[in-house]
C-alpha cells in the first residue's frame, strides 16, 4: 500500500518523513507544519500565503519532495534536520539574525542511524558550509527516561520481589557445562581488549571467518539425503536443487563409511543411513544430471574417504569439467568412526596413511576441496555439553595434524584441509557461543603450530540435531530445527543442514524435505540474515558466554591431551 508523505515539524528546526513512494518517487503531498515561522504565523494558518518567510519554506519544500529518493530510505523513517534559524531567516527581511547563512540553496543533513551518517544533497550544493551548525548540534539533549541504576541497586529490588526466596536459588541457572548463568549482563563484564576490540574474518575469526560475513556469499543449503538406492537419491538431490538447495551432501551408508565392501559388511549395514557407494556406476545415478562446477560436494566418507574419493574423481573424468573449478569436502574422518561404533576396519595407522596421501594430492588436484573432517555427532548424539564437544574436536584436529606433519604434510598445507561438522543442541544462546567459541580456539591451536593466519581460518559445517527429536509428536520438531537453524547462522556456519521432522520415524518424504529446506531459504531471503555481519557480536550476554565456554573446552581439551590424546582418551573411556 502506497502511502503519502507528509511531513511535520514538530519543533523549530526539526522536520520528519513519513515512509511513502510512487514508482520509486516521492508523491508531491501537501505539507502540515505545526510549529511557527519566524514571522510567529503557522504554514497551517491561511495567512500564511503572504508571509514571505513561510511562502519560500514551502516552495524550498515542495522542491524536496519531488526529488526521487532511493527506496532504502524510503522503507525507514529518517529525521530531516531543517536548520531553519541558520538557513531560512537569512531569506527573509523579517530576519533577527540574517548574517548567519548567506546560502542561495540551502543544505540539509539527513539524521542517519549511527555508523551509517551521510551528507544529503539538495539543491545545488555539495557540502555544509562552516557557519551552518550541524543539526546534532542544534538537537538538545534530552532527559533519559529511566534513572541510570547500580547492580546492587538492581539486585535489592530483585531480592524485595523475591519474598524471602533464596536469590542464588531462583535467580541463577547452572548449565551442564558448568556455567552459572546470570539474570543480567553488563558492559563492565567484558575485557575490553576482548571480543569488542575484535573484527569478522580477523583476530582470531571469532566474529567470523570472513569479513563480508554473508553479505557476498550465504552459507550453503546443504541438506542430507538418506536414501539408500542410488536412483533414488538422484530423483530427491535433482528435485532439491531446483527449489533452493545449492550444495550436494552425500552420507554414505554404514558399510562404506566402516570402509566395507556390501559383500563383506554385516547385515543390516547396506544401505542403512546413507547411500550405498559399491561402485562407479552407484556414483553415476546418483549425480546424474548434476553440474559438477555449479554446486559443492560434501562426503561424510568416515574411514572410507580414499575410496569414496577416486568413486569422485572417476565420475569427474567422465564430465570432462576442470577438477580445480569444482569445491566441497570428502571429510576423512576415521576417529569418529571410532567413537561412534567403538572399531575400525584397519588400524588408525593405516588411515592416517590413506588421509596423508589424499591430502597431498588434493592441495594441487583439487584445491577447492577440504579433505579432512572433524566430526562433534558421535559425542553430540552421546549426550556430550557445548564444552565437551568442543574440547573433543579440538583434540581430534590436532591428532590430525599431527599424524599428518609426521607424514610430510606441513601444518599450513594440513590445516587448510581441515573442516569441522558440529551438531546443533536446542540450547540457543548456548549454540551460538559454541560456534563463536570453537573458531578462535582452532586458530589458537594452529598458531601454536607455527601455521600462518590463513591456514587458521576454520570452514564449519553444521547439522540440527537428534537426541532431542520425538517420534511421537513429529510436527514439534519442525520448531526445534527452525530454532538450533537460527542460532547456526548467527553463530556463523559455512554450510548448514536441517533435519526433517520426520527423520526419527524413518526416511523422510517430499513434504518434509521441501519444510526442512524452506526453513533455510526463509532465513536467507526473508530474515535478512545475510545483511548483517556477526549479528551477536556485542552482546553482554552471548559474549560473556562465549567467552566461559571458550576458557572451558580450552581445559577440557588439555584433559584429553593428558590422557594422550583423544584416541587414546577414547580408548580408556575418558570421552
Amino acid at each position: 500500500m502506497v502511502q503519502d508523505l507528509v511531513g511535520t515539524m514538530g519543533k523549530p528546526g526539526s522536520y520528519r518523513l513519513s515512509p511513502g513512494a510512487k514508482n520509486g518517487r516521492i508523491m508531491k503531498t501537501p505539507v502540515k507544519i505545526m510549529a511557527p515561522c519566524e514571522d510567529g504565523i503557522s504554514l497551517a494558518d491561511p495567512r500564511a500565503a503572504t508571509s514571505p518567510t513561510c511562502m519560500r519554506i514551502l516552495r524550498f519544500l515542495s522542491q524536496i519532495l519531488s526529488i526521487a529518493l532511493p527506496m532504502a530510505f524510503i522503507k525507514r523513517v529518517y529525521p530531516l534536520q531543517l536548520p531553519a534559524c541558520k538557513l531560512f531567516q537569512a531569506h527573509s527581511k523579517r530576519c533577527t539574525a540574517s548574517s548567519a547563512c548567506t546560502l542561495p540553496n540551502p543544505v540539509f543533513r539527513l539524521r542517519l542511524p549511527p555508523g551509517n551518517r551521510r551528507t544529503a544533497r539538495f539543491g545545488r550544493r555539495a557540502c555544509v558550509p562552516d557557519n551552518v551548525v550541524h543539526s546534532d548540534s542544534m538537537k538538545p539533549n534530552p532527559a533519559p527516561l529511566f534513572p541510570s541504576s547500580t547492580y546492587e541497586e538492581w539486585k535489592a529490588a530483585a531480592e524485595s520481589l523475591l519474598k524471602g526466596a533464596p536469590f542464588d536459588k531462583v535467580m541463577l541457572t547452572q548449565t551442564p557445562e558448568g556455567i552459572t548463568r546470570q539474570p543480567i549482563y553488563l558492559k563492565e563484564s567484558l575485557d575490553p581488549q576482548g571480543p569488542a576490540a575484535t573484527l569478522p574474518g580477523a583476530d582470531g575469526y571469532l566474529r567470523g571467518a570472513r569479513p563480508d560475513g554473508y553479505r557476498v556469499k550465504p552459507w550453503e543449503i546443504a541438506q542430507e539425503l538418506p536414501y539408500g538406492d542410488s536412483t533414488e537419491f538422484n530423483q530427491a538431490l535433482l528435485s532439491d536443487l531446483s527449489r533452493g538447495q545449492d550444495a550436494v551432501s552425500v552420507t554414505p551408508d554404514l558399510a562404506t563409511l566402516a570402509g566395507l565392501d556390501p559383500d563383506s559388511a554385516p547385515t543390516g549395514d547396506v544401505a542403512a543411513c546413507g547411500l550405498s557407494l559399491a561402485s562407479l556406476a552407484d556414483l553415476k545415478r546418483a549425480f546424474r544430471g548434476v553440474l559438477p562446477d555449479a554446486v559443492s560436494f560434501h562426503f561424510q566418507s568416515g574411514a572410507g574417504g580414499l575410496a569414496i574419493e577416486s568413486l569422485f574423481l572417476a565420475w569427474l573424468a567422465g564430465k570432462s569439467v576442470d577438477a580445480t573449478k569444482t569445491g566441497g569436502s570428502f571429510n576423512f574422518d576415521p576417529l569418529a568412526i571410532l567413537a561412534g561404533s567403538g572399531k575400525l576396519p584397519t588400524s588408525l595407522e593405516q588411515c592416517y596413511d590413506e588421509m596423508a596421501a589424499a591430502v597431498s594430492f588434493n592441495s594441487s588436484a583439487l584445491p577447492g576441496f577440504s579433505t579432512v573432517g572433524v566430526s562433534a555427532l558421535p559425542y553430540h548424539c552421546a549426550g556430550a555439553s557445548a564444552v565437551q564437544e568442543l574440547g573433543a574436536l579440538l583434540a581430534t584436529g590436532l591428532t590430525y595434524l599431527r599424524a599428518l606433519g609426521e607424514r610430510g604434510i606441513g601444518i599450513n598445507e594440513a590445516a587448510k584441509q581441515v573442516r569441522f561438522t558440529l551438531s546443533i543442541g536446542p540450547d540457543f544462546f548456548m549454540e551460538i557461543a559454541k560456534l563463536r567459541a570453537i573458531r578462535p580456539l582452532w586458530a589458537r591451536v594452529v598458531r601454536e603450530l607455527g601455521g600462518s593466519e590463513e591456514a587458521a581460518v576454520l570452514r564449519t559445517h553444521a547439522r540440527t540435531g537428534l537426541y532431542n527429536k520425538t517420534r511421537h509428536d513429529p510436527y514439534v520438531n519442525m520448531l526445534r530445527t527452525t530454532t538450533e537453524a537460527l542460532s547456526g547462522v548467527i553463530g556463523g556456519v559455512d554450510s548448514l543442514a536441517v533435519g526433517a521432522f520426520d527423520e526419527c520415524l524413518g526416511l523422510p518424504d517430499e513434504f518434509s524435505r521441501r519444510i526442512a529446506r524452506n526453513t533455510q531459504v526463509i532465513l536467507q531471503e526473508e530474515c535478512e540474515l545475510t545483511a548483517v555481519i556477526d549479528p551477536a557480536g556485542g552482546s553482554w550476554f552471548i559474549e560473556s558466554l562465549t567467552a566461559e565456554v571458550s576458557r572451558k573446552s580450552w581445559d577440557f581439551f588439555r584433559e584429553i591431551e593428558k590422557q594422550g590424546g583423544i584416541a587414546k582418551a577414547l580408548e580408556s573411556g575418558f570421552v
